[in-house]
């Protein structure tokens, strides 16, 4: 119980530490002349000059005042004017995260406003500085500092984020290749932006063809995630983030869907939102595999109007923007999964503005950094299966502080782990230890394992998960299609045809959820599976058995 205080206690600190610096982000203008202010109640407020089709970024000073805001090739000043230099930018109004203004650390005058240009332009991220004590303290670029280019041949797709840094001063500038899956993270510093990027080749090549770089980037409030959807490639990828070293690792992709454009994590990290044309998802982003991931699907709202970008605001809740609608839509408690997160497409009404949604929200960012020295730092973890009953883990520590044990544990969904067995800790080590451990009860199917390390005072470090699949390939079932929408085919080898068998389904708990006979001389079985909720199942017979997932 004392545990469960500490870490909500310090959960409740990270909320209130990111909304008060998250006063940057209180005054929003968008879309077509839009504005809202969340200093107070949220409130709709007038003045804006922007005419933007997708990007926008605004920002304010620590007590919520609006300094400047831009649409990636204008820059606007607190009073909707726009400054004398701030014309030419080398964003675009139809690029999905246009620009992105970053202060720049140590300084209480600079701004970085990095800017991306529009899907096939294939030109070069760059970035320009705003300097807040020029024309007459309303702000300007001074000459020599617009359009900076960062790196010649750095083709980008439409989206850049920006992570906090471990050591909660610097800041990580992330985007993604056209034509390859590279992820690009700059560190700006109290000194510039480096001079080389950190690159990671993870997960979805975003090829050149047209509108597939469009989509939002974006992280997750601790850092410790990025989602990247593909807009006419169907495809969204969800990737850890090292906000120490800037570097991407194990993907998890979704496959299959229409047209992804917005996205935004929970406040808590843990559930993804998306935008696919007319409809509004919810994901469960702590989840092993893409595939488990994409299973937990929940689809919110289908509507008439497109709904494009989708933010986290200050009041810890996120819009979503209804394409060209005065209205938009908002998700007031986002931590809940399924509908009890509460979606009102009419949650905030524009129309006092004077202006309305366009496919845009502001490019803003999260200031959660939960970064503190680790127990363990985990070197590699891998599992293999040396045979149908057998698997080998091995795991490495490059460093140990008061660590006592390693539980490993296994799971047949990836969702519920067990305990299989411990390994004494080394208690406190700065070199590299290699760990070694053997199951001999392999599951059939799927498993998943993961290592939590225990520390004396009785906190948890968990490393990542991993899978091994165990399918003999004399099996005589094969189900199809998988995944399946409504029905599914399960079709028998010659040998098993004659047979007379009954056919058990399970849900991921292990819970009986069905029966079925299948009678001599039938070929397959035909599975209804129109009332299974998303998620997999396993389907057995004698001593064999198939996986089923079923997503509608």
């Amino acid at each position: 119980m004392a545990t469960r205080i500490r870490v909500l206690i310090f959960l409740l600190f990270l909320v209130s530490q990111s909304y008060a610096q998250g006063n940057v982000f209180n005054i929003w203008h968008f879309g077509q002349w839009a504005g809202l202010s969340f200093n107070g109640p949220v409130t709709a407020i007038a003045g804006a000059q922007i005419v933007t089709t997708e990007g926008s970024a605004s920002i304010s000073d620590a007590t919520g005042n609006l300094l400047f805001y831009t649409d990636g090739v204008l820059v606007w000043d607190r009073n909707h004017n726009q400054m004398p230099n701030g014309f030419g930018l080398s964003g675009d109004v139809s690029t999905t995260q246009s620009a992105l203004i970053v202060q720049r650390p140590g300084s209480s005058t600079l701004y970085y406003v990095f800017t991306v240009p529009a899907d096939g332009a294939l030109t070069d991220l760059r970035y320009s500085v705003v300097n807040m004590t020029l024309n007459g303290g309303f702000g300007d670029i001074p000459a020599g500092s617009k359009n900076i280019l960062m790196a010649a041949g750095n083709t980008v797709a439409e989206k850049i984020t920006a992570v906090r840094h471990c050591n909660d001063v610097d800041w990580w500038i992330i985007t993604h290749g056209l034509g390859n899956n590279s992820y690009r993270s700059w560190l700006l510093t109290a000194a510039g932006v480096s001079g080389a990027p950190v690159v990671s080749n993870s997960g979805t090549v975003i090829t050149t063809a047209l509108n597939r770089g469009l989509g939002w980037l974006t992280a997750s409030p601790n850092g410790g995630r990025l989602v990247l959807p593909s807009y006419s490639g169907g495809t969204c990828d969800i990737v850890d983030f090292n906000n120490s070293t800037g570097a991407v690792s194990n993907p998890r992709i979704l496959t299959g869907l229409v047209r992804p454009y917005g996205t935004e994590f929970s406040a808590n990290s843990n559930i993804l939102y998306m935008t696919c044309d007319q409809s509004l998802m919810q994901y469960n982003a702590t989840l092993a595999t893409g595939a488990l991931i994409q299973a937990s699907q929940v689809i919110l709202a289908t509507e008439g109007n497109m709904m494009r970008a989708i933010r986290m605001a200050p009041d810890g809740k996120i819009y979503v923007c209804r394409e060209w609608d005065t209205f938009l839509g908002v998700i007031n408690t986002p931590n809940t999964l399924g509908a009890g997160c509460g979606y009102n497409p009419f949650g905030m009404d524009l129309s006092p503005s004077g202006g309305f949604n366009s496919l845009g929200l502001p490019n803003n960012y999260k200031f959660f950094n939960p970064c503190a020295p680790l127990a363990v730092e985990w070197l590699s973890f891998d599992a293999v299966l040396l045979n149908k009953d057998m698997a080998r883990l091995n795991w490495s520590t490059s460093s140990e502080t008061n660590s006592s044990k390693f539980i490993v544990e296994r799971s047949a969904n990836g969702i519920e782990f067990e305990e299989i067995g411990r390994k004494d800790a080394a208690g406190n080590s700065n070199t590299i230890l290699h760990y070694e451990f053997f199951d001999d009860g392999v599951l059939p199917g799927t498993s998943y394992y993961r290592i939590q390390e225990l520390d004396f005072n009785g906190t948890y470090s968990p490393s990542e998960i991993r899978v091994i699949e165990n399918y003999d390939v004399d099996q005589s079932m094969v189900i199809y299609p998988n995944p399946a929408a409504d029905f599914a085919q399960l079709n028998f080898a010659a040998e098993d045809q004659e047979k007379d068998y009954l056919l058990s389904i399970y849900d991921a708990t292990g819970k009986l959820i069905h029966t079925l006979p299948k009678k001599p001389s039938q070929k397959n079985v035909w599975i209804d599976v129109r009332t299974y909720p998303n998620g997999i199942y396993f389907i057995r017979f004698d001593d064999q058995h198939v996986k089923l997932m079923v997503a509608h």
